[in-house]
């Protein structure tokens, strides 16, 4: 409620610059709404703090985890990638050498 009543009474300030609140609308604002919103803001920010900190420490964790599994995936994955490109080469080769021979007899036969 008193959230709404500084709403209105912010609103009433920006749409109307001459109508400036009360004496009596000031000391409201200044003896019930600060009060709330320090409280508001020193429960708030232990509560943020504790969830950097845990979120810090699980992404840690999960860094920490990961980084041996993808050097693991990493150690595994080169081998296999390196025989598939000798492999591969090697297959060029091949083709290579029989269209070279085949386009050789083709132009013989000619």
């Amino acid at each position: 409620m008193l959230h709404l009543w500084c709403y209105r009474e912010t609103m009433r300030a920006e749409l109307c610059p001459s109508v400036q609140p009360s004496a009596l609308d000031r000391q409201v604002l200044v003896h019930f709404a600060v009060p709330v919103y320090q409280v508001l803001i020193r429960s708030a920010v232990p509560v943020y703090q504790v969830l950097i900190r845990t979120m810090v420490a699980v992404y840690q964790v999960l860094i920490r985890t990961a980084l041996p599994v993808y050097q693991v995936l990493i150690r595994t994955a080169l081998p296999v990638y390196q025989v598939l490109i000798r492999t591969a080469v090697a297959e060029y080769h091949v083709l290579a050498r029989t269209a070279v021979l085949l386009y050789q007899v083709l132009i013989d036969t000619q």
